[in-house]
């Protein structure tokens, strides 16, 4: 039996579900932090152009802080990074017109 037929095949798919899943996780089960959480769905946009990690991403942007022992680092990285991937989305509709 060779090593490639004992390992499961991985389709984006498959990570990208993994990552939507981890993006989906409260900060109250990571002590206040969003740091994976953006950081997943900066993945899932840059890899696979999965439209729903931006409306994540504003929702993590929108956190109370109460909810992130008063911390707005996560927050503040969530809504520079859409800001910027909304920007590049117009500059590149702009190009095409």
């Amino acid at each position: 039996m060779n090593e490639k037929s004992l390992r499961p095949e991985i389709t984006k798919k498959m990570v990208c579900k993994r990552l939507w899943e981890l993006a989906q996780i409260e900060p109250e089960q990571t002590r206040g932090s969003l740091k994976g959480q953006v950081d997943c769905c900066e993945q899932m946009y840059r890899l696979f152009k999965f439209e729903p990690a931006l409306q994540r991403l504003n929702e993590l942007a929108s956190i109370d802080p109460s909810r992130t022992r008063g911390r707005r680092t996560s927050q503040d990285k969530a809504a520079k990074l859409l800001k910027r991937i909304v920007s590049s989305l117009k500059t590149d509709e702009s190009r095409v017109q």
